[in-house]
């Protein structure tokens, strides 16, 4: 049996992507506390499950500035509607700065990108062992996301989905400086190595 596994990495669509697929997903792992373990352990521990089984796994990735400022009015709005972490991280992240900008350039986003998993890099949601390669994962990006999930899930032989774009970040207006976009580039090398594969 072909079992397929999502990795949810945050602000990428994901619970979009779960409440769409429902039971054709074998399992989801969600991001809360997942970016401090490697995908690689958490496919074995599945694989130790159901040994006679292949696994498939797939994420989205999402071009890193994108995300950034969809993170940023997530988490400055609230974030999720009864989550006390969210709105503390919200207090502790970007109140303090006036804008989108000032929150990078201030070095806020450097500092969120090592604690507030909204703005973890991506990449680490990825890791293989230390040291090893990352496990091989389907990767869709989230700017080709209908027709990059469909295509994917044709080669697994289930049906296409109509995907609804839910929890959407309603945003302000950003006029990005080109410091902002110079640092964004520098905190999220890897991701846009990756997401640009």
């Amino acid at each position: 049996m072909n079992r397929i596994v999502y990795m949810h990495i945050p602000k990428t669509a994901g619970i979009s992507i779960r409440k769409s697929l429902g039971k054709r997903l074998h399992h989801s792992f969600k991001h809360r506390g997942h970016a401090r373990k490697p995908l690689a352990k958490r496919l074995d521990f599945l694989q130790a499950q159901f040994p006679e089984d292949t696994l498939t796994c797939f994420t989205v990735l999402r071009n890193p500035l994108d995300r950034a400022l969809s993170a940023y009015w997530y988490l400055l709005k609230g974030g999720e509607a009864h989550s006390r972490r969210d709105r503390k991280d919200r207090d502790i992240h970007l109140i303090q700065h006036e804008d989108f900008n000032a929150f990078v350039v201030d070095g806020g986003l450097l500092r969120a990108s090592k604690k507030q998993v909204h703005f973890r890099p991506q990449v680490l949601w990825l890791r293989g062992y230390e040291g090893g390669d990352p496990p091989e994962v389907h990767v869709i990006r989230f700017e080709e996301l209908n027709k990059g999930l469909n295509d994917f899930l044709v080669s697994q032989g289930m049906p296409k989905v109509n995907l609804p774009h839910r929890n959407k970040s309603n945003r302000g207006v950003t006029s990005l400086s080109s410091e902002t976009t110079q640092i964004v580039r520098e905190i999220y090398e890897e991701d846009y190595k990756r997401w640009k594969q």
